[in-house]
């Protein structure tokens, strides 16, 4: 059945009472009232009625049913939708009472250790993957495990590169000099000599907090380059995946991109 809340009675067409198996001569009669639908126009005759007990999600009531030619949809009524609570007592005023919601639980944990001992300590515990920029004045930095990166051109890409640099900020001259000098004792970077290069991009210097960050303009060679296909789950599938119940949470990146 339909729920309908405009409707005064519930209704069935004749089709219906043998789907339920109830013969036609068992109706019981109906005075000869008329019965109006929701746009005003006149139903049919009702060729009787008879009462049976509506159950749903344990309610139950007992209904007088009103059997029409001509109805596709057995239509439950205002009346009987309340006695099954579909609708609350209170229809058709909204409901704002929201009785119980589904959310984290708010944890209050004392602190153990502070942040900054406690990145002493995990540094400490893992020096092979995890290190500091003061370590690299000492340590050198280890390469990742894996085959060598190749950046792949398109076919007939044209070459970029600049002769004349760019000058440095002079604020920033002494920082960039030293950075310069550990990329090159890190081997991270190594001079170029007097040998041509066909590609050269210029340098960019980055202002951090804790000094500064080299980086180069790559934007002629990103233009030339094939791109390579990285599948990632989204944003959405990665929080999807956390474990519940998980409290504690870390993050880490490469230092200085590398």
């Amino acid at each position: 059945m339909l729920p309908d809340t405009g409707a005064d009675v519930t209704v069935i067409g004749t089709r219906h009472l043998q789907m339920l198996h109830i013969p036609l001569s068992s109706l019981q009669p109906l005075p000869s009232t008329t019965t109006l639908t929701a746009d005003g126009s006149e139903m049919t005759p009702a060729v009787g009625c008879f009462y049976a007990t509506l159950r749903l999600h344990g309610k139950s009531c007992t209904a007088k049913i009103q059997v029409h030619e001509g109805i596709q949809t057995p239509l439950l009524s205002y009346g009987h939708c309340m006695e099954l609570a579909i609708i609350s007592p209170a229809f058709p005023k909204l409901l704002l009472e929201v009785k119980q919601v589904n959310r984290c639980a708010e944890l209050t944990l004392p602190p153990t250790m502070s942040p900054s001992a406690a990145r002493a300590h995990f540094l400490r515990e893992f020096p092979d993957v995890l290190l500091s920029k003061a370590d690299l004045k000492t340590a050198p930095l280890k390469p990742m495990v894996g085959k060598p990166m190749r950046i792949h051109v398109k076919e007939g890409a044209v070459p970029f590169a600049i002769h004349t640099p760019k000058q440095v900020p002079f604020a920033f001259q002494r920082q960039v000099q030293e950075e310069l000098e550990s990329m090159t004792r890190q081997g991270i970077i190594k001079p170029a000599g007097d040998d041509p290069s066909e590609w050269c991009h210029p340098l960019v210097v980055v202002d951090k907090d804790k000094g500064v960050r080299i980086t180069a303009d790559l934007t002629k060679l990103n233009a030339q380059v094939a791109r390579s296909t990285y599948p990632a789950p989204t944003p959405f599938t990665a929080v999807r995946s956390v474990n519940p119940p998980a409290r504690f949470f870390t993050t880490a990146d490469a230092l200085c991109g590398y």
